[in-house]
Order: structure tokens, then C-alpha cells, then sequence
């Protein structure tokens, strides 16, 4: 958006700029040839020649000038946008041990920018030697021709008027023409390119195995990200997502069947160069089972999470869903599997009913209220207006924006739930009533925390302590590790600070 608007406004500009550069320079050309043809009619060749010759090299040169211009964009934005994206990820390049092929990707970046801008800057000095052939070169044949016209007749009075019309107002309106509307039409050209590109409609076809328009590229990164309106009654409600009808024939034979999980050998890592965050673990879950996933901060949880929730696929191992293989299942497949909540809860302006329905669209409103109940969500949903109530996201507080994503969740018939922190912003007694809401509902429930309650109330619990992960009841790991023994004793409250 930052850059449609930049490119609007210069195309605004543009265009506003050379409507007055490009007839003032056409009355001064007329003016001039006009005059000089009344006064002295033998030096109006000597002027129109130079200044057609000079017009006509500034046409010429233009397409080149273009192409120069939009490369220096290019390397311009290419530049902002390696600079943007090096920024929010100093902490994982750090991590990856990748400071070093960042910075050459930078310093390249750096480099194309000054090639673009000195290949434009030498274009530029040539285009303005245009002014010499088309103001400077008449007033050196005029001045040449002088004793020539005097002798026909002329007065030197009518030759210094012609000079005057060339040095006053031609050199000036020719230099007007190059410097101003050289630059600003080329960046007119460029920018009502770009803007041309932009305003091409999305295509309507894809492949019917590829991820639909209403998929984003995060593939459900809280269970609603990964499925919009549309996609989400065709893939995630009880009569074409989880029954075969459509939503999982692509997968015949290896359809998933429950909330089932499986790890085999599974290994992970940010980078090439850095150390696994996890490695060969194994992992199995039961269809109905609940298991936290505690750990101290920077360990990895998160991106278990992700690569459980077939976001992000291992280096090596298999991820296996409801019997089904992760690797082979699409996005809208996988919507139809699991829901993964992250921490911070996505909520769109519009119905609240339609935030909650969004991975089940045709659920009735008898089994909304009951998820709403079950939740805890009542209060919330009446000092709202009701499920009809227009809900904007920027006037709920987190823990509200959590609560609406949990009853989105335990709506959607998906049979998996993994829970990232989904309930770091609700107090203890709000936690404990949505574990009691998942623990009714049908289903395998992962849940990645940082605080001690819900490791002791889980079936069984997943330590990772970066070397290793050790999977066993609170009791069981109280007893045989000592790292969460100090992890859960030595915090009355958090686990840890962050995750």
C-alpha cells in the first residue's frame, strides 16, 4: 500500500508538472521561430534545424533513460525491502549463524543501487548536452552567419533580437524541457507501469490440489488464517471437510481418521550452520489424548508446534496426522485436520458470529452458544451486542481476541488442537475452564505453555531441554529429570518470562 500510494501520488505530480513544462515549452518554440522568421527569415533554418535534431535525440534517448530509471527503482526498493526484512529477523539470522551471507546480500544490494543510480546519472549528463545542440549550436551559427546577413541588409539591431530569442527564452525552455520532463515523464512512465501491474485482478483459476484464494501463505497459522469464508465451508465443516465428500478424496486410502499424532525421527534446524533445535525425536499421541509441551524460552515449542501442525516441514522425518501423512496432505486438507492457535489471536472486523463460525460456516447458532458457554465466552459475547454485533478487533483487548480464537477453535470439527500460548493473556481461572472446555471435546489437544498448571493437569508432558525431549506425566518427570523439576519448582507462576 505504502508503495501504490507513492507511485499514485508521482504519477499525480508527473503528469500536473509536465502539462505546464510542455506547453510553455511549445508556445516559446513557436513564439521564437515566429519572430525570428519575421525579423530575420535566413536564420530560421539556422535555429529549426538544431532544435529538431535536439528533440529528436531526446526522444530517442528515452527509452534507454526509461530503462535506467526503472532499474534504479528496482534496486531502490529491493534495497528497503532487504533492509525491512533484516530488521525484524536480527534475533533468527543471529540464531542461523547467517550474519555473514546477510551482510553480502546487503552490501550487493547497496552495490546494484550505486551501478543503477551512476548508469542513470550518466544518461542524464548526456540528455542535458541535448541543450547545447538545440540553443547553444543557433546562437554559435547565428553569430557565425551575422556579417553574412548584415551584408544582405539586416541591421545588427534585427541579428542581437534573434541572439536575444535564443539565449532569453529558448535555451531556457529547451533546458526547462530536458531537466524537467526528461525526469519526471520517465518516472511517470515507470510508476504507471507499476500501477498497471498492481491493478491486474488476482487469477480466478488455480489447481484444485494448490491452495485456494482464501489460503493464505501461512496455511492456518491460528486455525482461522488458513481458511476464509468461502474455503472454510467447502473445507473444515462436518458435511466436506471431514467426512470424504470433498475435502480429503485427493488423499483416498490415506485420509486421516482422528486426532491421532505421530513423530518418527523428526529433526529441525534454522539454518545449515546452526545447531537442531530438536533431533530424531519421536512423539505419539493417542486419538483424544492432551499433552503440554513445556521448555525454557528460545527451546523450540513454537516450532514444534509448527512442524506438528504441518506448517513447516522437518529436515528429516515423518509427520503423521490421523494416520495420514503431513507431507501429502494440501493446506485445505490440513485446515481440516488441525487448528493451531499462536499467541497472538487473528480476529477480522465484521459479525462476531462470523468470527466464530469461520472454520465451521454452517454451524447452528444452538452449538455456537454452546461453545461460547463452554468457553466461558457468555459475558463477552453480551457486553458485545450478541453474535450480531459488529466487532472490531483494535477495541478488544488481547485476552478477548484469545477468547474469540479458542471458541473459533473448539467449533471447528477439526480433530487436532494445538494451542501456542493461546491463553497467556487469560487469568488462571480463565485457563482453567478453557482446558476443562477441550478436555470435553472430542479430540487430541496440544498445548505449548509457560506456566505450571497445565503441564500438571495434562494426560502426559513434552520437555524440551534443547539436548534432548522427554516425554512422561508430571509425576513421572518431576522424579526423572531434574531441569524440569527446577523449570516447574523454581516458579511459583511462569514457566518462563517468554516464549
Amino acid at each position: 500500500m505504502a508503495q501504490l500510494t507513492r507511485q499514485v501520488e508521482a504519477v499525480r505530480d508527473a503528469t500536473a508538472g509536465q502539462l505546464l513544462i510542455v506547453s510553455h515549452f511549445a508556445l516559446t518554440a513557436v513564439a521564437v521561430l515566429g519572430g525570428t522568421a519575421m525579423l530575420v527569415p535566413a536564420a530560421t533554418p539556422l535555429i529549426a534545424v538544431p532544435l529538431l535534431l535536439a528533440l529528436t535525440g531526446f526522444v530517442a534517448t528515452t527509452p534507454v533513460t526509461m530503462r535506467r530509471q526503472r532499474q534504479a527503482f528496482a534496486a531502490d526498493e529491493n534495497l528497503a525491502r532487504l533492509c525491512a526484512d533484516t530488521l525484524t529477523a536480527l534475533r533468527d539470522i543471529v540464531t542461523c549463524g547467517a550474519r555473514r551471507p546477510t551482510e553480502q546480500d546487503l552490501l550487493a544490494a547497496v552495490a546494484a543501487g550505486v551501478r543503477a543510480h551512476r548508469a542513470l546519472a550518466v544518461t542524464a549528463a548526456g540528455r542535458r548536452l541535448l541543450v547545447a545542440l538545440g540553443a547553444h549550436l543557433p546562437l554559435l551559427l547565428v553569430g557565425l552567419a551575422a556579417p553574412a546577413l548584415v551584408r544582405r541588409g539586416l541591421t545588427p539591431g534585427e541579428v542581437m533580437g534573434v541572439l536575444a530569442y535564443l539565449t532569453g527564452t529558448l535555451e531556457p525552455a529547451l533546458r526547462l524541457l530536458v531537466q524537467g520532463v526528461g525526469s519526471s515523464w520517465l518516472r511517470l512512465a515507470v510508476a504507471a507501469e507499476r500501477l498497471a501491474a498492481a491493478s491486474q485482478p488476482p487469477p480466478t483459476s488455480v489447481d484444485a490440489d494448490g491452495p485456494r484464494p482464501g489460503v493464505d501463505g501461512e496455511d492456518g497459522e491460528d486455525g482461522a488464517q488458513g481458511v476464509d469464508g468461502e474455503d472454510g465451508a467447502q473445507g473444515v465443516d462436518g458435511e466436506q471437510g471431514l467426512d470424504g465428500e470433498k475435502g480429503l478424496d485427493g488423499n483416498r486410502g490415506h485420509r486421516p481418521v482422528d486426532g491421532s499424532v505421530r513423530l518418527r525421527g523428526i529433526s529441525y534446524s534454522y539454518g545449515a550452520a546452526a545447531d537442531p533445535v530438536f533431533d530424531a525425536l519421536d512423539l505419539t499421541l493417542r486419538d483424544g489424548e492432551h499433552l503440554a509441551v513445556v521448555g525454557p524460552s528460545g527451546v523450540g515449542k513454537s516450532t514444534l508446534a509448527d512442524v506438528l501442525a504441518g506448517d513447516v516441514p522437518p529436515d528429516r522425518g515423518n509427520v503423521v496426522l490421523g494416520g495420514a501423512a503431513a507431507a501429502r496432505l494440501t493446506p485445505r486438507e490440513l485446515a481440516c485436520v488441525r487448528v493451531l492457535l499462536p499467541q497472538d489471536a487473528y480476529v477480522f472486523a465484521g459479525e462476531l458470529q462470523e468470527n466464530l463460525r469461520w472454520l465451521c460456516p454452517r454451524a447452528p447458532e444452538r452449538d455456537v452458544m454452546s461453545a461460547v458457554r463452554a468457553l466461558g465466552a457468555a459475558p463477552l459475547v453480551e457486553r458485545l451486542g450478541g453474535l450480531e454485533a459488529t466487532v472490531d478487533p483494535a477495541a478488544l483487548s488481547a485476552g478477548e481476541r484469545q477468547i474469540i480464537a479458542l471458541v473459533r477453535a473448539h467449533l471447528s470439527p477439526a480433530r487436532l488442537v494445538i494451542l501456542d500460548e493461546a491463553t497467556r493473556h487469560l487469568d488462571a481461572q480463565a485457563e482453567l475452564h478453557v482446558e476443562e472446555a477441550f478436555r470435553t471435546r472430542p479430540g487430541t489437544v496440544v498445548t505449548i505453555t509457560h506456566r505450571p498448571g497445565p503441564a500438571r493437569r495434562a494426560d502426559r508432558v513434552l520437555f524440551l531441554d534443547g539436548d534432548r525431549a522427554l516425554v512422561g506425566t508430571h509425576s513421572e518427570l518431576l522424579a526423572s529429570a531434574p531441569g524440569y523439576r527446577a523449570l516447574v519448582g523454581g516458579h511459583g507462576g511462569d514457566l518462563d518470562s517468554t516464549d
